[in-house]
C-alpha cells in the first residue's frame, strides 16, 4: 500500500514523484518530459507480456496499430506465442521459459500444469511462483537486450521484470491492465475467489476497512515476491514498499486499461493516470470463418455458442458433454470451439465443432455465448450484443462473471456446481427472458466504440489527430458511468 490518500489523475508531476518517494522507489527520468514526448517514426517500442494467447492478443493488436503508425514494434513473451506475433508481421523476442523448458523443470505434462494454475484457489500462486518468478533474472536479461535503442517499453500484469528495469535504465514505461481485478480496489471490491468470498464483506465493512482487509491479502502474498526483492538487491536498487504483483506493477507515467468503463463500478482508488482504452477487436486472426462452419450457421436458426478461451479450453472436464447435452434438449444448435481430444463424440447433426474461429465473426452470428470468463471472450460477447453464460475456472474469471451479471447481460454458474440440470435451467432462462437480450444489446452500444488497441497506439504516439486519445474518451467515460449506474438502479 503506497499512500492512504491516493494520487488523482491530472495532478502535477511533483504529486506523482511524491507518490514514488513514500516507496523508496526512484525515477531516473524526466517524468514530465517521458509524458509529452511523442514517438517518432522508426521508433522501437517493446511490448513485453506473459500467459496465455488471451494475454498476447491485446499487445500483438497494439503493436500492429503502431507498426502502421511508422514505428517498430517488437513484442517480447515466451516463445509459446512466437508463431502468432511472426505471423502479424512484427518482431517478436522469446522470454523465459520456453515450453521445453519449462515442461523439464517441472517434470509435468502440460495439461497438468495447466490444471494446477487454473484450480480455483492454489492456481495464481502456482503461476507466479513455479512458472514465472524462477526464470525472472533470466527474462529481466532478455528483456535487457530486447530494449536496447527502445524508446519505450509496455508492460503486463506479470511483466515483473519490466517494473525493475524501467527503475534502473530510466526508459519510459507504460503498464497495461487487461481486467478489473487487477486493481484490487477497496471501492469496486474484486471476487478473489469464489471459494472464499471475502468480496461480500465489503458492504458491510465499508472501503475503509475493506482496504485493510486487502493490505492483508498484500501481506499474505509477500513471500512470493522473494525472488523480485532478491533480484532489486542484485541490481543495485533500494528498497520498496510497492508490492510488484499489486501497485508495483503500475507504470507511473501512464497506465492502460484495455476494457470497458463499464465493468468499473467505482473508480475512485486507480492508480495514477489510469486511462481507459476499451476492449481490443482483435482476436488472434483476421480470417472468415471456416467454410463448413459458415455453411452449417447458413442452414438454420442462430446457434449456442460454447467455447472455453485460451486457459480453460486444455482441462474442460465434463464442459462440453453437459453443454452438448443441453443443447440438445432444448432443440437448439450448436457450435462448440475447442481441440478435438477434448469434444464430445459424435455430435447430432445439429451440433458442430471446431478447433478454434475468430470470436468476433462467430459471437456475431450467434444467439448466446457461454464461455469461461476471460476477458478477451467476455468482451468479444459484449460487443456482440448477445446474452452470455459464464462458466468461471479461476483468476480473474469469476470476477469478470460478477461484472457481467450485475450489468444484466449474463448469468453465472460455478464450474463445480455444472450438471446438465444447472445449465439447462441457466440456458432456459437467457432464451426465453427478453429482459437479457435486450440488456446485451443496449450494453453493446454503450462500449467505447473505437479499438482500444488504436486508442493506445494514439495515446502512445500522441497522435494529435486521435480524437479519443485526446477529448473523445473522457466524454466516453463519463457516459459509461452513468449508463452503468443506471443499470445497477435498475436492477436494485
Amino acid at each position: 500500500h503506497v499512500s492512504a490518500k491516493p494520487v488523482r489523475r491530472g495532478r502535477s508531476d511533483v504529486a506523482v514523484r511524491r507518490l514514488w518517494a513514500s516507496s523508496g522507489a526512484t525515477l531516473k527520468a524526466p517524468l514530465i518530459a517521458s509524458l509529452k514526448a511523442p514517438l517518432r517514426a522508426g521508433d522501437k517500442v517493446v511490448l513485453t507480456t506473459l500467459g496465455t494467447a488471451g494475454d498476447v492478443y491485446p499487445f500483438v493488436a497494439i503493436a500492429q496499430r503502431l507498426k502502421a503508425r511508422g514505428m517498430r514494434p517488437v513484442v517480447a513473451t515466451s516463445s509459446f506465442h512466437r508463431p502468432l506475433v511472426e505471423s502479424r508481421g512484427i518482431e517478436f523476442c522469446p522470454l523465459a521459459p520456453d515450453e521445453t523448458q519449462l515442461l523439464h523443470d517441472l517434470g509435468e505434462p502440460f495439461e497438468v500444469l495447466m490444471r494446477r494454475v487454473m484450480h480455483p484457489i492454489s492456481g495464481p500462486r502456482f503461476g507466479i511462483t513455479r512458472i514465472v518468478l524462477p526464470y525472472l533474472a533470466q527474462t529481466h536479461r532478455q528483456l535487457e537486450a530486447a530494449c536496447r535503442d527502445a524508446a519505450l517499453l509496455v508492460s503486463h500484469t506479470y511483466s515483473f521484470a519490466a517494473p525493475l528495469l524501467a527503475e534502473r535504465t530510466g526508459i519510459q514505461w507504460r503498464s497495461l491492465c487487461l481486467q478489473p481485478l487487477t486493481f484490487l480496489s477497496a471501492h469496486d471490491p474484486a471476487v478473489l475467489s469464489a471459494q472464499v468470498p471475502v468480496h461480500r464483506l465489503q458492504p458491510w465493512l465499508g472501503p475503509q476497512h475493506y482496504a485493510r482487509l486487502l493490505r492483508m491479502v498484500r501481506f499474505a502474498t509477500r513471500g512470493w515476491m522473494r525472488p523480485v526483492r532478491r533480484l532489486r538487491r542484485e541490481l543495485g536498487l533500494p528498497e520498496t514498499r510497492l508490492h510488484p504483483l499489486f501497485d508495483g506493477q503500475f507504470a507511473p507515467q501512464g497506465v492502460y486499461a484495455m476494457f470497458d468503463p463499464l465493468l468499473m463500478r467505482d473508480t475512485r482508488d486507480l492508480p495514477v493516470a489510469v486511462r481507459f482504452a476499451g476492449f481490443t477487436h482483435f482476436d488472434g486472426t483476421d480470417a472468415l470463418l471456416p467454410a463448413s462452419l459458415s455453411d452449417f450457421l447458413d442452414r438454420g436458426d442462430a446457434p449456442i455458442v460454447c467455447t472455453l478461451g485460451t486457459s480453460a479450453v486444455h482441462n474442460p472436464g465434463h464442459f462440453y458433454q453437459v453443454a452438448s447435452d443441453c443443447c440438445r434438449r432444448l432443440g437448439r444448435r450448436a457450435v462448440f470451439l475447442g481441440s478435438p481430444q477434448t469434444m464430445t463424440p459424435d455430435l447430432p447433426d445439429d451440433q458442430w465443432a471446431v478447433p478454434w474461429a475468430s470470436h468476433r465473426a462467430l459471437f456475431a452470428r450467434a444467439a448466446l455465448v457461454v464461455h469461461q470468463g476471460g476477458m478477451g471472450t467476455c468482451g468479444q460477447a459484449l460487443r456482440a450484443g448477445v446474452p452470455q453464460l459464464v462458466v468461471p475456472f479461476a483468476n480473474d474469471q469469476p470476477d469478470n462473471a460478477a461484472r457481467l451479471t450485475g450489468l444484466g447481460v449474463a448469468l453465472s454458474l460455478r464450474v463445480s456446481h455444472l450438471c446438465d440440470a444447472s445449465m439447462h435451467g441457466a440456458l432456459h432462462r437467457l432464451l426465453h427472458e427478453p429482459a437479457f437480450a435486450a440488456q446485451a444489446r443496449d450494453v453493446a452500444t454503450r462500449l467505447l466504440p473505437q479499438d482500444g488497441a488504436e486508442t493506445v497506439a494514439g495515446w502512445l504516439s500522441d497522435d494529435p489527430a486521435d480524437p479519443v486519445a485526446r477529448s473523445g474518451l473522457d466524454d466516453a467515460l463519463a457516459a459509461s458511468a452513468a449508463s452503468a449506474s443506471a443499470v445497477a438502479g435498475d436492477r436494485a
